[in-house]
């Protein structure tokens, strides 16, 4: 055996380190902020992209206690649960309100980094 996979073994895993691709690892950095070299804009674009995209999962993840909530609420026959539900989307809509509106200035923000971005580039 020589470390890799052959086509007659697929139980062996995707994830085993290959001798030839090592080197290569040490030498290409995996993420853009990690290059010493410019990514294709600046580290501070690179961190408001994946701000954007935080608070976008964020806002995903909340419609999805949403919806889950709502299931159980329309199930629910238990009076006192069914307040505490009414309490839980209550937050839970609060919530998507103010990140929804600061997920859209963020993005207006970014819109604008990107736009100074590539007119520097073309001036360049």
């Amino acid at each position: 055996m020589n470390g890799r996979p052959s086509d007659s073994s697929p139980s062996v895993t995707a994830l085993e380190p290959r001798p030839d691709t090592a080197p290569e690892a040490d030498t290409e950095p995996a993420t853009p902020a990690d290059r010493s070299i410019d990514p294709g804009g600046s580290p501070e674009l690179h961190r408001a992209l994946a701000e954007v995209k935080g608070q976008a999962q964020f806002l995903l993840y909340l419609a999805d206690q949403i919806e889950e909530s709502l299931q159980q609420f329309a199930e629910e026959a238990d009076a006192s649960h069914s307040a505490f539900l009414c309490k839980v989307l209550s937050m839970y809509s609060g919530q998507l309100e103010v990140k929804y509106q600061s997920l859209g200035e963020r993005i207006a923000e970014t819109c604008q980094e990107v736009y100074l971005t590539v007119r520097e580039r073309d001036a360049g």
